[in-house]
Order: C-alpha cells, then structure tokens, then sequence
C-alpha cells in the first residue's frame, strides 16, 4: 500500500499523508522531512525496544556512521489507522526522517530522543522533592504545546505523563500523537472514542452523539497538573488556591466553560513560573544530586 500525500487544510505547513481510505492520516511538515521510499533500517542498530504496542513498536536505534541516538517508531498500516502530528515546534517531539518498509506494510518514523524520560517516570521517582514553581513551569511549556496543535486544527486525545518528555536545560516536548484527531473546523465534533482512564474528559465516554472538541485536551490538563500537586509535591495539602483554581476550570464537567490554552497561559498558577524553575529541573534530570530548590 502506497502513501499519497494531499492537501487538507489552511495551514500550508503540513502536508496530509493518507494511510488508506479512511479519514485517517498523517501530517508531515514539508519543510522538515519527505518521505524517503528506500528502507533505510540498515543505516541504525537497534540498541534496544523501548515499546510496543496494537499500532506497532518504539525503538532506541544507533546511526552507524556517527554512533547518534535517537527513536525508530514503527507505524503498521491498518484500516483505522491513527495519526500522528510531526512538526517543527518547540514543544512537540521533532521527527527528522520518515521511510517506506517496501512489502511489510509499515512506516518508520525517526524521532529525536528525549535524554530526561517520561514526566511520569521524573516525578515519581522525585515524589515529594518538587515545588509549586517546578510545576508551573512544566504546565506552562505544555500549554504552549496544546495551544500551539490547537492552532494547528489537531486535538491530541492522550495527554498524560507518559506522553510528556523532559530534555536538556529542564524542558518538555509532547509526544505520541497516536490517537490524535483533525479538526477541519471550530464546529467539529468527533466521536471517535480513545484515550486512558482517568485523563478522559466526561463527554468522551458519554457523548457518541454529540461528540467532542479540542476541549477535552484541557480536561486532560487538569487533571495533569492535580496528579502533578499529588505525587511531586511533599504534601498535597498545601496545594495554593491559584492551582486549585486551575484544576476546576480546566476539569469542567461543561466543555464549554473549559477555558482555551491560550488562555490557561494566563492564569496566576501558570504565571508565577520563573527560568530558575527550568534550571532546577535541569539538575534533578541531569546533576549528580536531585535537588528540590
């Protein structure tokens, strides 16, 4: 099965890949990377398999030539087949190259690798060692990630700690846009189902008719930055108002009275964020010592 690229959209700097017949697809920037129809899979060494999943596997693979790493995302073409956002942003994981395994009915994708991990894995291993302004700094940079696909016209439908990833200088990069979704317009509703208990908006489990919008990203927010408070700092408690403001706004049961995260950008939990938040991660992730301050 071959790909055949087609424009689907006002914004020129992607270019829609169609897996098959269905609506799915797969973004590109076109300005970043082609497609490259040789199998290049000779030029890695597969260092070890970091996932896998229905939709196909995750590896840590080794440039010969230069002995860089990065990770090899396998992409099996299916009839349902899911989506993935892969664009030049601050805050989404860069994709650097993308090829054709010819008779295998695969796509392999090549990502940077991000050196800090998972947030997931980040703050549970530092459990009780972070502060309100570690948070804020991290909410804030995924923020920009969501406003910025948002903009883009794609909801990404699996906000979670284990699709955020740290790297150098104390920054994230949102990733895994496996089950993400177009958005042809303000007024699209999707009922296509999907995501992980407990980041679920209420309207994706119960709505098929009326269905959802980028709004259910912002439940996902919220209930981010509640597990953020609850494992990372020492004692939930004492958790301020600002955050707990942001936690009932972000998880309205009404995702119409769900604010955007243009506008989540704005609110005083977000704000009070300064650089040395970032530095300080930067040292837990890659210091000798994790510090908290």
């Amino acid at each position: 099965m071959s790909l055949s690229s087609s424009s689907t959209t006002e914004d020129s700097s992607f270019v829609y890949l169609s897996l098959d017949s269905t609506s799915s697809f797969l973004p590109l920037a076109d300005f970043q990377v082609s497609l490259d129809r040789r199998d290049l899979r000779s030029d890695y060494k597969t260092v070890k398999l970091l996932g896998e999943g229905s939709f196909g596997a995750v590896f840590l693979v080794e440039l010969h030539k230069t002995g860089d790493q990065y990770v090899l995302k396998l992409i099996k073409y299916q009839k349902d087949a899911d989506t993935g956002l892969l664009d030049v942003h601050p805050r989404v994981i860069n994709l650097y190259r993308a090829f054709e395994a010819p008779g295998r009915g695969a796509l392999y994708l090549l990502f940077e690798l991000a050196h800090g991990g998972t947030l997931e894995e980040f703050v549970e291993e530092r459990a009780g060692l972070l502060q309100e302004t570690h948070i804020a700094h991290i909410m804030k940079e995924v923020l920009e990630g969501v406003e910025y696909f948002h903009e883009c016209g794609i909801m990404h439908c699996d906000i979670k700690p284990a699709n955020i990833l740290l790297t150098n200088g104390g920054h994230i990069k949102i990733a895994n846009f496996g089950i993400a979704i177009p958005v042809p317009s303000r007024e699209y509703r999707s009922t296509r189902y999907g995501g992980s208990p407990g980041y679920m908006a209420p309207e994706v489990e119960s709505s098929t008719e009326k269905g959802f919008n980028q709004a259910i990203d912002i439940y996902a927010l919220g209930v981010l930055a509640d597990w953020f408070c609850a494992v990372g700092l020492s004692d939930y408690k004492d958790t301020s108002p600002a955050v707990r403001a942001f936690v009932q706004l972000s998880t309205a049961k009404d995702p119409e009275s769900r604010p955007t995260a243009k506008e989540l950008l704005q609110h005083d939990f977000i704000t009070q964020t300064t650089s040395d938040a970032a530095n300080d991660l930067d040292r837990m992730l890659f210091g000798t010592v994790p510090s908290a301050s």
